[in-house]
């Protein structure tokens, strides 16, 4: 315990004997025979320290402490002073080595700058007049933010904060803070100064974002950014248009805005959909929207607006004639109460999320308002708007034109029933969730309504088949739109029958996604043809060639390749057609896709999300291409359309 004391507390004592005693030892002879010897001895021995070593040590400790005692107070004095000089002594080593540093950095600033000055030499002899005074001071602005940028510590090393009331030392991160005057800030001092300039005002960090790991992540960012916009249909090919720059401005600036102004409703709609996305929508930017002129008020993300924010649009919005409300969890009773008891009559009212009103009130509304209505939608509210609600709007809405009805689930073949006698309605949609209606409920809907129909959605009816499809080609002659999605009973011969010879106008808009074969086991046999397979796909595109603007079969799988290459075959055209959806289809290849492209002259968005024949395909300008299932992700090219 001596010994390890003794090399714990004078360790440089005995560093100059180390030397001599390796000298010495390789001066002995080898023929010594030296016995065992334990680990201490090990020790002591490969250290140069002997027994009259550490009998000397112990006496000199001995005597000290004994002088330390008869000294007393004037010891501690003489510990003060050497704690003094010890901290005088660490003061100056750190002057010494910023000193050193500054020299370096001066010498550095120093290069630069003469590098700078030869390189504007010509441009200053053609310029005789030019201030020397502004040229020095730009040229050192100039070096030392190349310096700042080139010689800035790296992540993990350690740095003085350039703060001068600071000083503090601390590591140095990706994220560490630029400071005014050059260097880099602790994250305390860092994160007073971007309080202080305001959050809008981004900074730069310590090394420039176009180089090592910050700027490969600002790039990946960009890059999720533009294949955000591709996903949201937005082309996001060349400059961005003036009016989406300042959308983004005020999205960023909300909290400082106090009134839109005279905006249009499209420019408000826009601004709207932008905070909603961004879950900006709070009471405090509510009112944005609710201007008193306003007839028309969409509100697309309700999640952090309470009961009498909601009450609060009615209160400031007397005209209100139009009003959609998604994810409207607080709309409840209370609301729809003060609606029924203002003089309000909207005449397009779409809900998204209203599960807390009642059946009760919802035939209270119907019946004092309903006559006012021309758009009812009404999405995911639970069990409370159902057969008995859907017969109310069959008595009390006789105005009513379009009605959309999804995810409902008390939604039964008798509220489907009550539709039937809507003799006004045009548009009609409808998504089942849960329950399991006939398809002779809708062959005697569409036997009543078919000539009057513009648009039919219905999603998820399983059990349709092909009764419905010959009862829409024998009894609708004006629709514009048809949706039937994820019926396992229609078939491809149905289909054929459906667009053969039918008396209705071109389509718009098509769309058959799901409508397949559902068997996990053995997928491919497909006998019986279940789903829209390659003859009907052939007799939809061959009808609708003229107007057709959206076409969706995502899924159905069961198209072949011969369907497509006949389709999209060179010489035939479909002018107006934008938006093709042919995921999880496995005949589409890289020559389909080449074939879709030339066939389509005003094609916007074409996606094969699970399409693994698409490898290498070259995109034409102006279009894009979603889904390759490679590493590009989302391929673009051109900047003009």
């Amino acid at each position: 315990m001596l010994a390890w004391k003794h090399f714990q507390l004078q360790p440089v004592k005995h560093q100059a004997k180390f030397f001599e005693s390796n000298n010495n030892q390789d001066n002995r002879g080898r023929g010594h025979i030296v016995g065992p010897q334990s680990a201490l001895t090990d020790f002591l021995a490969a250290n140069n320290i002997s027994a009259a070593d550490i009998r000397r040590d112990a006496i000199a400790r001995r005597r000290a402490a004994e002088a330390a005692e008869a000294l007393g107070a004037a010891g501690t004095a003489d510990d003060q002073l050497a704690s003094e000089a010890a901290a005088t002594a660490a003061v100056a080593r750190a002057e010494r080595a910023t000193k050193a540093k500054n020299k370096k950095q001066e010498e550095i600033l120093a290069k630069i700058r003469a590098s700078k000055k030869s390189k504007r030499a010509a441009k200053k002899s053609k310029k005789p007049d030019s201030d020397d005074d502004d040229d020095d001071y730009d040229e050192n602005e100039e070096a030392k933010r190349l310096f700042n940028e080139q010689y800035a510590p790296l992540p993990g090393q350690l740095e003085f904060c350039a703060n001068e009331e600071c000083k503090k030392r601390f590591t140095v991160t990706p994220y560490s803070v630029a400071g005014p005057e050059g260097g880099l800030l602790c994250a305390r001092c860092g994160k007073e100064l971007e309080a202080k300039d305001g959050p809008s005002k981004k900074r730069k960090r310590g090394r420039p974002s176009g180089s090592g790991a910050a700027g490969t992540a600002a790039k990946a960012s960009r890059r999720r950014q533009v294949q955000s916009r591709m996903l949201d249909g937005i082309s996001p090919i060349g400059a961005r248009s003036l009016i989406d720059m300042c959308v983004d401005v005020l999205a960023n600036n909300v909290q400082m805005a106090d009134d839109l102004g005279d905006l249009p409703d499209a420019m408000i709609d826009k601004i709207g959909r932008n905070l909603s996305k961004r879950r900006q929508l709070k009471p405090s930017t509510l009112p944005l929207f609710t201007r008193y002129e306003a007839d028309t008020v969409n509100i697309y993300d309700c999640s952090y607006l309470a009961a009498h924010d909601l009450i609060s649009i009615f209160q400031k919005c007397p005209g209100l004639q139009h009003l959609r409300v998604k994810d409207a969890i607080f709309f409840n009773d209370e609301v729809m109460e003060y609606l029924i008891d203002r003089n309000l009559e909207l005449e397009t009212l779409s809900i998204h999320g209203a599960n807390l009103i009642s059946e009760d009130t919802w035939a209270k509304y119907l019946k004092t308002k309903g006559h006012a209505l021309k758009s009812l939608k009404v999405y995911c509210t639970d069990r409370h708007f159902g057969d008995e609600s859907l017969a109310y709007v069959r008595t009390y809405c006789k105005s009513l034109e379009r009605l959309k009805v999804c995810n409902n689930q008390k939604v039964t073949s008798q509220g489907v029933k009550e539709v039937g006698y809507m003799t006004n309605l045009k548009h009609f949609g409808l998504h089942l969730y849960g329950n399991e209606v006939s398809s002779d409920v809708f062959v005697d809907l569409v036997t009543r309504l078919g000539n009057q129909l513009i648009t039919l959605s219905l999603k998820d009816v399983h059990t349709l088949d092909n009764t419905v499809l010959d009862a829409i080609h024998h009894h609708c002659t004006s629709l514009l739109k048809l949706r039937i999605m994820g019926s396992e009973e229609v078939s491809d011969p149905g289909f054929v029958r459906l667009f053969s010879g039918w008396k209705n106008r071109p389509l718009d808009f098509l769309d058959f996604q799901k409508c397949r074969l559902s068997d996990s086991v053995n997928p491919r046999n497909n006998t019986n043809m279940k789903g829209l397979c390659s003859d009907g796909f052939v007799a939809m595109m061959e009808n609708s060639r003229k107007f057709i603007k959206h076409v969706d079969v995502n899924s159905c799988r069961h198209i072949g390749k011969e369907a497509l290459e006949k389709v999209f075959e060179e010489g035939i055209e479909y002018p107006d057609l934008k938006m093709v959806e042919l995921s999880f289809i496995e005949a589409v290849d890289d020559y389909v896709v080449g074939l879709i492209f030339k066939a389509c002259p005003k094609l916007k968005n074409l996606a094969v999300f699970g399409c693994f024949k698409v490898r290498d395909v070259r995109v034409p300008k102006g279009r894009i291409l979603l889904g390759v299932p490679t590493a590009k992700g989302m391929v673009i090219e051109g900047d003009e359309p």
